[in-house]
């Protein structure tokens, strides 16, 4: 017989395999001998042509090696026959120890791909800000025949140092077809292409073209924030606007303010998403406990938190209590008359951090009473305003009803610092008589009592006058 050996159930276009063809004797006619051709019949188009192998009368070899290339592939698998011919061959039978049919798979691909959503709408690129690492799959896909392994090497055509590869070179172990690279942003670059190559398994694994990657550079983002002009104080609200130079391609970044004196500050959130049409937004600082100086800094949270640097890494400040102005000799009641009125100071109860600080008290309207200047300004070098304050119907205030207060750095309380006392606007008091007569003699005298309502708090003088038209009639109070 002639058997043979060494073919396996599949093979890939551009590989070969070794099919050794066994006799079990030499040939032993009188001359000539036998040869033998592998044929895949009606298929050898698939297959490199090969002469075969011949044994000859005399010689003493049993085993020949035929060296099978496949040269396309085939649909389904495809039978080997191993025709002999020869002066010899009929005496031999053919036959095929193992498989008896093959398979030709065309070459397996290589791919690169990466987060599908970071991509370029103009050039389809990868997208990666610097600083920032994005993966990059290599997908050996599912081989038709399990490989014993595979390497392939990274390479990136464009700005040499733009990029950082971990690793550059990958090896598959066997059976194993996929696996992960880093890629990192480290200097911004026009899109270039990233290739792979195949160092072990090229004639199985061919890279499907390159990808393409480019690296942005992060995003600006700035608080517009003068600590020594505008102040966070205690249980006061403070807005800052937050600007970025765009909105990152992919993702949203939430912003809030941190400091780093822990329950201090409260700061308000938002959002920049990818359709933020407005790229200037506001958060709010409510100061909670006076503190020392500090570092205020933002936080960029979110999937694009880290597409953004601040141009301003900190800024050194203070949680400061809140300054009050107070109201100096407040009336403690008022009465209905013009010749009524009183007057109060309000005062900075101390002097403002910011020199320029302007504190301005204004009388909010009142139907009881009226105060004159409706509008004051306190400042560092005039710290004091006199107020005139008078009735004019009967009722009640309290300081804190009708004066509101604000200055441009936020530091001052918007109510006076006084104790919170209702303050009444009364009608005149009215004294009363009593004892007197209506009619008298000449020459006579009469006494009546006059009574005060309640003490004066000074010297009061009364005086009991009567019609000018009285005295030549020789009347005359005392």
């Amino acid at each position: 017989t002639v058997t043979a050996y060494g073919l396996t159930p599949g093979m890939y276009v551009g590989t070969s395999i070794v099919v050794t063809l066994v006799i079990t004797r030499p040939p032993q006619c009188s001359s000539g001998g036998i040869t033998v051709v592998p044929s895949f019949g009606s298929n050898d188009a698939n297959f490199v042509p090969d002469a075969g192998v011949e044994f000859n009368v005399g010689s003493s070899s049993l085993s020949k090696d035929v060296v099978l290339t496949a040269s396309q592939s085939s649909v389904g698998y495809v039978p080997l026959s191993i025709p002999i011919s020869g002066t010899c061959s009929s005496i031999y039978a053919p036959a095929i120890s193992n498989a008896s049919s093959i398979r030709v798979f065309p070459k397996e691909s290589v791919t690169l791909s990466s987060w599908s959503n970071m991509t370029s709408p103009s050039d389809g690129a990868y997208l990666v800000y610097v600083g920032n690492v994005i993966p990059i799959f290599i997908d050996l896909g599912t081989p038709a025949i399990k490989h014993t392994g595979v390497t392939v090497v990274l390479s990136f055509a464009g700005l040499p140092g733009s990029i950082a590869l971990s690793p550059t070179t990958v090896v598959f172990p066997a059976g194993v077809n996929k696996s992960t690279v880093n890629l990192t942003g480290i200097t911004d670059t026009a899109a270039a292409d990233l290739s792979v190559s195949v160092s072990v398994g090229a004639g199985i694994f061919v890279p499907v073209g390159p990808i393409k990657v480019k690296v942005l550079r992060t995003i600006p983002i700035s608080l517009a924030f003068v600590p020594s002009a505008q102040l966070i104080v205690q249980g006061r609200d403070l807005a800052l606007d937050v600007t970025v130079g765009s909105v990152a391609v992919v993702g949203s970044m939430t912003v809030r303010a941190v400091y780093n004196v822990s329950g201090r500050l409260n700061s308000t959130s938002f959002e920049f998403k990818t359709d933020t049409a407005d790229l200037t937004q506001r958060i709010t600082l409510y100061g909670l406990i006076p503190s020392e100086f500090g570092l205020l800094t933002l936080q960029l949270s979110g999937t694009a938190g880290t597409f953004y640097h601040q141009t301003v890494s900190s800024y050194t400040t203070a949680v400061r209590p809140q300054r009050t102005v107070l109201v100096l000799n407040p009336p403690t009641e008022l009465f209905l008359n013009p010749t009524n009125t009183k007057q109060m100071i309000v005062s900075l109860q101390s002097l403002p951090t910011v020199p320029g600080d302007i504190v301005t008290v204004t009388h909010t309207p009142s139907t009881s009473m009226t105060v004159s200047p409706t509008t004051v300004e306190l400042t560092a070098t005039n710290p004091n305003a006199t107020l005139t304050i008078e009735g004019t119907a009967v009722g009640a205030f309290t300081l804190q009803s009708i004066l509101s207060i604000r200055s441009d750095s936020n530091e001052y309380a918007t109510k006076p610092n006084n104790t919170l006392v209702n303050i009444p606007v009364k009608s005149l008091l009215l004294p009363t008589i009593t004892g007197y007569l209506n009619s008298m003699y000449v020459s006579a005298t009469q006494t009546f009592t006059i009574t005060l309502p309640r003490i004066p708090a000074s010297p009061l003088e009364i005086r009991a006058d009567l019609p000018g038209s009285l005295y030549p009639m020789g009347m005359s109070p005392t």
